[in-house]
């Protein structure tokens, strides 16, 4: 998997829902490997949920911000947004596939793209 370009494509996904909350994406992958093993197809789908669900979430003309950092037992990529946080009530079933939630947000999916990140 190339960092980089894996990363940009799935900023690419998400831009326009970004540019239509005035949403800016950081990016901070400056501690990450340029490559690693694995996917490159389900690691973009991957980082496409969960900014499309950050997107989702995050205030209008706030920040969003994925990272990219290499561990000593891999790599590890996190999405953070400015959003109102998960509430403790939801944290068992949020990962569980056909359960979407509005809970504020702007979209409503079919509630799978946090259960395919998690798989």
């Amino acid at each position: 998997v190339h960092v980089d370009r894996t990363i940009a494509a799935a900023a690419e996904l998400v831009a326009d829902r970004l540019e239509e909350h005035a949403i800016r994406l950081k990016i901070d992958a400056a501690t990450a490997p340029k490559t690693f093993h694995g996917d490159e197809i389900r690691i973009r789908q991957i980082l496409y949920n969960l900014l499309s669900n950050a997107a989702n979430y995050a205030p209008e003309a706030s920040t969003i911000t994925l990272a990219c950092r290499s561990l000593a037992e891999g790599v590890e990529f996190s999405v953070h947004d400015d959003g109102p946080g998960m509430p403790p009530d939801l944290l068992d079933s949020v990962f569980r596939r056909f359960e979407p939630r509005t809970n504020g947000g702007r979209r409503r999916g079919p509630g799978l793209g946090l259960s395919i990140v998690k798989s």
